[in-house]
């Protein structure tokens, strides 16, 4: 395991296993979850209540913020656009040695994601799974990521984090403090 502080974010749509990854990944890299699904559960006692985007997302960048001296992070959450992970990126950036995107990238399929979401306690409206799954953008280090790993390559991942080597995966020599942002 790295000395470094290590941030992940996931991405990819509802019904994909997104959480489940997050669970896999906290342990490996003994790592806090924030959970944007458990923030809401926390102030409005309801997962599913999309009241108050405001105040969820400054309460995750606060938690963001106040775990980064303490612990490794991983940030469950869909993040499918490219301008949502850049507004986390920002609370992010000279907190964390290490910032790393867990991605869907056509696998599960959108017919898995819909299938899982039958079997979900909370499920996440059909059009709404189909919108973001049209609309997901593939995220990329240029966005300040060390690397963008796909759910497919996660196991490998995982082995080298616990083995040690998990500079093996950032991309170039520059730190996602230096990489531009748009």
């Amino acid at each position: 395991m790295t000395d470094n502080r290590i941030f992940v974010m996931m991405a990819g749509i509802p019904g994909s296993g997104k959480s489940t990854l997050a669970n896999t990944i906290a342990k490996a890299i003994d790592g806090q979850i924030i959970s944007s699904d458990r923030i809401r559960g926390e102030l409005h006692g309801d997962e599913s209540c999309q009241d108050d985007p405001e105040l969820i997302f400054d309460t995750i960048y606060d938690r963001i913020e106040a775990f980064a001296p303490y612990t490794n992070v991983v940030y469950d959450a869909t993040n499918y656009l490219k301008h949502y992970r850049a507004e986390v990126l920002r609370h992010v950036y000279g907190r964390y040695d290490l910032v790393f995107c867990v991605y869907q990238n056509g696998y599960p399929t959108l017919e898995d994601c819909l299938k899982n979401n039958l079997k979900r306690k909370r499920q996440v409206p059909y059009k709404v799974i189909c919108n973001m799954w049209n609309k997901f953008e593939c995220p990329k280090p240029i966005e300040g990521f060390d690397a963008c790993i796909t759910f497919d390559q996660l196991f490998d991942w995982l082995y080298d984090v616990v083995e040690g080597d998990i500079l093996e995966w950032t991309s170039c020599t520059n730190t996602h403090s230096d990489k531009a942002r748009s």
